[in-house]
């Protein structure tokens, strides 16, 4: 990229914390519906086979998602559109240079259901990593435990 088009994440007005902790929530939450997915066979054999409560996995999904909803939610107006406009970078439908045009069309399409729209996504986490990576920044170099 040419400097004049260089987009460095003083242009996020969104911590990187806050964005990794959603990754790592809907990372959380890709594996529960992964573990979701068995036929209902093997869903039958495995709650037989179980010595707890077969309905211990399905209430920690349903807290995993209601803590990651809850938190999108609690983010102010500024960082969901931030949020919103970082996982259409990583899913390609705006590139870097086209930072704000992103930031445009979050905010103009911006309502009270952005945290159902985000968590609904597939591969969210995906795609804000890699719009976290189009900024230089990994999680890996992040702490979430601040949050």
């Amino acid at each position: 990229m040419s400097e004049e088009t260089f987009i460095d994440a003083d242009a996020l007005a969104i911590a990187p914390e806050k964005v990794c902790y959603v990754i790592l929530s809907s990372r959380e939450l890709d594996t529960d519906d992964m573990d979701d997915d068995d036929d209902e066979s093997t869903v039958a054999v495995r709650d037989l086979e179980a010595d707890t409560d077969p309905s211990i996995e399905e209430f920690d999904n349903k807290e995993v998602h209601q803590e990651l909803h809850d938190f999108i939610d609690g983010l102010n107006e500024e960082e969901q559109i931030n949020l919103v406009a970082l996982m259409w970078v990583g899913r390609g439908e705006f590139n870097i240079k086209e930072w704000t045009d992103a930031l445009e069309e979050a905010e103009n399409l911006r309502n009270v259901k952005t945290a159902d729209y985000l968590i609904d996504t597939p591969m969210l986490a995906d795609y804000l990593e890699e719009g976290l990576d189009q900024f230089d920044i990994l999680c890996e170099d992040i702490d979430t435990g601040r949050l």
